[in-house]
């Protein structure tokens, strides 16, 4: 029960710290990553981590498929950065290789 009551403060703190020090906030890129990287991918390891040990823990599967959900929702958010990083990658990527084709065609 600790851990659900861990896991649910958590995963609320993490959605309040990304609405309001994230999305939500006038400051610069630097301060929106300093609260995303620090502290928001954080609470949300924590919040995935609580998760998954609840679901260990608790006897009934029903809230265990809840709580297992509820870790791979938050695995999934912390993932989000790091695929649009890569996205972005991918695209400066082909617009080099096509630069680089259209040096050496045209």
């Amino acid at each position: 029960m600790a851990l659900m009551a861990t896991a649910a403060l958590t995963g609320l703190g993490a959605v309040v710290v990304l609405l309001l020090g994230v999305i939500l906030t006038t400051g610069v890129y630097g301060s929106r990553m300093a609260w995303l990287v620090g502290v928001g991918l954080s609470m949300l390891g924590l919040t995935a981590m609580s998760t998954w040990l609840a679901s260990m823990v608790e006897p009934r599967t029903s809230a265990k498929r809840y709580l297992r959900v509820a870790s791979l929702v938050a695995l999934a958010f912390i993932a989000i950065p790091f695929v649009l990083a890569g996205l972005l990658l991918v695209a400066y990527l082909l617009l080099f290789i096509r630069y680089e084709i259209g040096r050496f065609v045209g």
